[in-house]
């Protein structure tokens, strides 16, 4: 019987529980979306642009039904690689590395974000924002770190070796 890695079954796990929540969420949100009235109802009628409303509407249906894509991919491939299929360890440090892109940048716009409000007049809340500063920073890069190990792990040479079904050199000698 070949030896399951702890590290791969709990990262799985650490997925599956939470992406199964997004699926729901998203899915009740792609149900609302469609049962929305379209742009010749709810939106017309109105304030302003009618292209404006129109753009608005059909990004947000955009993001909800592309963030229920991306959370049946995530939930489907945390199960597949709970069974230890190889696609899947492939995919994951996909988008574990992703996940580093996607952190790195909204860690650029949020610090960017907290220097356009110190400077914006609103009293003296530079002093204020260096402890969010500070968090997000750190946080950022906590998470980052984080995503990398679980990279690291995930293309380490016994892991590999697990999901290719092949045994480790050492487990033969000790056979």
């Amino acid at each position: 019987m070949k030896s399951r890695s702890r590290f791969v079954t709990v990262l799985a796990w650490l997925y599956i529980i939470p992406s199964a929540f997004a699926l729901l969420g998203s899915f009740m949100q792609s149900v609302f979306m469609s049962q929305m009235p379209g742009v010749g109802g709810f939106y017309a009628g109105g304030y302003g642009d009618y292209s404006a409303q129109h753009g608005l509407f059909t990004f947000l249906k955009f993001y909800v039904y592309s963030a229920f894509a991306i959370s049946l991919f995530i939930l489907f491939t945390a199960i597949k690689l709970l069974k230890r299929q190889n696609w899947a360890r492939v995919c994951f440090v996909g988008i574990l590395a992703l996940s580093i892109v996607c952190q790195l940048a909204w860690m650029t716009w949020a610090l960017s974000a907290m220097n356009d409000l110190a400077y914006s007049g609103y009293g003296d809340p530079a002093k204020k924002l260096d402890g969010a500063r500070a968090f997000t920073l750190v946080s950022s890069l906590l998470l980052c770190g984080l995503y990398a190990l679980a990279i690291k792990k995930l293309l380490s040479q016994e892991v590999v070796a697990e999901f290719s079904g092949q045994q480790e050199p050492d487990s033969l000698a000790a056979a």
